[in-house]
């Protein structure tokens, strides 16, 4: 059991010893000062009743619909999400165990509900539409207890008449509760709508995608894709092709969609070789597996891809594979990913000798690949670790940001201390130096330098 159970079980605990009656008096104290606890405690005091649920559940969905208010900011959305959620808890686990037709009645009033819903605040993050996804899945929940004949028409209105986007996943989960002859009829209703051209066949094409995925059928899928095309699959879609048939267990039929060519194949390059590794392994092509490692340990040069490459070599072979990989990528890569890249294998000599050879190509924006970098080389390249440092700090410097100074405060301290295990600088500026000229060139960045002297006290 891990330390954060663990603290649960404690406060459980220490919680029960309080009694009952205190213990629900203060839970009503709370559902009077802390929003939403309120329908927190009413939705628990119906979880094991099944007609207070249902009333429950569909006096708040009145509630969201005759609301005109609109719930401003993230913090709107987030109250707003909370209602909703609790609708669903209450559908959950107080409806649903129990009858699974008026769960799926009430789930079908919460999607009708979208338009006001999402014409009610903003939905930039996406909480809102995770609200109604979860909606989706607890339809199939339901509409796996009531006859395919009467969920097939309800899933085709609501599927037509989405106008907010928020119905999709509904055919996600339709191989869960259709039967088969229902299913075999909707998916002949699509393949008619194909045929008909424009929006309603692009339309029908991405139904019955979704309808292909549900049932992990990638023939069905090969269909949806290639319906209206008279020309090649674009390389992107041939490895969705490609995707569906490996997770169906067809690797010769994987390996034979898969593009003959890369060269078209831009940010996908790294996914056509990764699906091709995949299905080659499965198919136990020993030979080709390795051109295979090697190719995509070249598009992505990372520890797991050439850990990978050199485990499949033989004993004997790996030094020299090793050697012509680590070749390969000095030639490709850049001096910031590849001081990275070594700084990532172990490599940290390596990955000083580039932070020396090339300090002007370090990007401090890149944050995330530096830092780690920058830890890496302190131990024992500490002048190599000042430059990682001193560009990370330049950049928050240049950038002006404020919300950044005190983490340029940190990286100040770093600096200080880093710099003073430094013997010889190698013709870069010392310490003094720096400090010195970035003094000159920032004097005006008040709060950068009461940030760096917080952090040189806390230090």
């Amino acid at each position: 059991m891990d330390k954060h159970h663990q603290a649960d079980d404690q406060r459980a605990e220490q919680l029960a010893k309080r009694g009952a009656e205190r213990l629900a008096a203060f839970v009503l104290k709370l559902g009077q000062t802390v929003d939403g606890v309120e329908e927190r405690i009413e939705a628990f005091l119906t979880s094991d009743n099944y007609p207070s649920a249902v009333q429950l559940a569909a006096r708040w969905m009145a509630e969201v619909r005759r609301s005109r208010q609109f719930y401003h900011g993230c913090d709107g959305a987030q109250v707003l999400v909370a209602r909703l959620d609790n609708i669903l808890d209450v559908i959950e686990t107080a409806v649903l165990p129990v009858n699974a037709s008026a769960a799926l009645d009430l789930i079908v009033q919460l999607m009708d509900c979208d338009g006001t819903v999402f014409e009610s605040a903003n939905d930039s993050d996406g909480i809102i539409s995770e609200v109604f996804r979860r909606a989706c899945e607890l339809f199939a929940d339901a509409a796996k207890g009531v006859p395919s004949g009467v969920s097939l028409p309800v899933l085709k209105r609501l599927v037509a008449e989405d106008g907010y986007g928020a119905r999709a996943y509904l055919l996600q989960g339709v191989g869960r509760f259709l039967d088969r002859p229902h299913l075999e009829t909707f998916i002949g209703e699509l393949r008619a709508g194909l045929a008909g051209g424009g929006e309603s066949a692009e339309r029908a094409r991405w139904q019955l995608k979704a309808v292909a995925e549900s049932v992990q059928d990638p023939v069905l899928y090969e269909e949806a894709i290639n319906s209206g095309r008279s020309h090649n699959l674009q390389p992107r879609l041939a490895i969705e092709v490609a995707r569906h048939y490996l997770d169906a267990g067809r690797l010769r039929e994987a390996l034979e969609r898969l593009p003959a060519s890369v060269d078209e194949l831009a940010s996908y390059g790294f996914e056509y070789h990764d699906l091709r590794v995949q299905a080659l392994r499965a198919v136990g092509d020993t030979e080709a597996i390795r051109s295979a490692l090697w190719a995509r340990f070249i598009q992505v040069p990372s520890p797991d891809t050439l850990g990978e490459l050199l485990e499949a070599e033989a004993a004997g072979e790996r030094v020299a594979r090793r050697e012509a990989a680590l070749k390969e990528i000095r030639a490709r890569l850049r001096p910031q990913s590849l001081a990275e890249f070594f700084a990532e294998i172990g490599e940290i000599d390596a990955a000083a000798g580039v932070v020396l050879g090339s300090p002007g190509q370090l990007n401090g924006d890149m944050y995330f690949g530096l830092v780690p970098l920058a830890e890496k080389l302190a131990p024992a390249y500490p002048l190599a670790a000042s430059l990682v440092y001193r560009a990370l700090l330049n950049s928050i410097l240049l950038r002006g940001q404020s919300k950044h100074y005190r983490q340029g405060g940190r990286y100040w301290v770093l600096l200080l201390k880093i710099g003073a295990r430094v013997t010889d600088w190698k013709g870069f500026e010392t310490e003094l130096e720096y400090r010195e000229r970035t003094g000159r060139e920032h004097p005006r960045k008040a709060a950068f330098w009461r940030a760096a002297r917080e952090a040189m006290a806390e230090s």
